[in-house]
């Protein structure tokens, strides 16, 4: 199978002797973020408790950013993602700051559809609460929540 794989779709490549690797990274990424979205098949525990595990690992955001995407857009469960999201945000798991803008993230990635507009208000007032936050928030994540908070369209009329 994995031959007939790699020769037919140019997916895959062999990378030693029987050892086999993604030729690009995202269809790692798209099909991790399908396995966790498959998790939930009776629940959305299992999705918020995968995705919360690695929240503070660089390695997985474009991962939780698709699984998002997948169960809202393409599996049309806008509100399943959108409890997902809100889960996450509820907990704040890893590094402060972070899970909320990766949910800034996932909410520009998804634009209009996949979530609801009241989890889109919910994250938005998340990363907003995040950007104030300079005690609990690094300078760092700060500023990536401004820049996620521009593009969800800042609410602030000062800005």
């Amino acid at each position: 199978m994995l031959t007939d794989t790699r020769r037919e779709t140019a997916m895959l490549v062999e990378r030693g002797s029987g050892q086999y690797g993604f030729i690009h990274l995202t269809f790692q990424e798209y099909l991790a973020a399908i396995g966790i979205v498959q998790k939930g098949q009776l629940g959305i525990g299992p999705v918020v408790t995968a995705l919360a595990a690695r929240i503070d690992d660089p390695d997985w955001h474009e991962v939780i950013q698709l699984a998002i995407g997948y169960l809202g857009i393409v599996q049309g469960y806008e509100d399943a993602a959108s409890q997902v999201v809100q889960q996450l945000l509820k907990q704040k798991p890893g590094t402060a700051g972070q899970v909320e803008i990766l949910m800034g993230m996932s909410a520009n990635d998804v634009g209009e559809h996949g979530l609801t507009h009241a989890c889109r208000e919910a994250i938005t007032q998340a990363v907003l609460t995040a950007l104030r936050d300079d005690g609990r928030v690094a300078p760092r994540q700060r500023a990536l929540a401004g820049q996620t908070l521009a593009r969800l369209g800042d609410p602030r009329p000062e800005v």
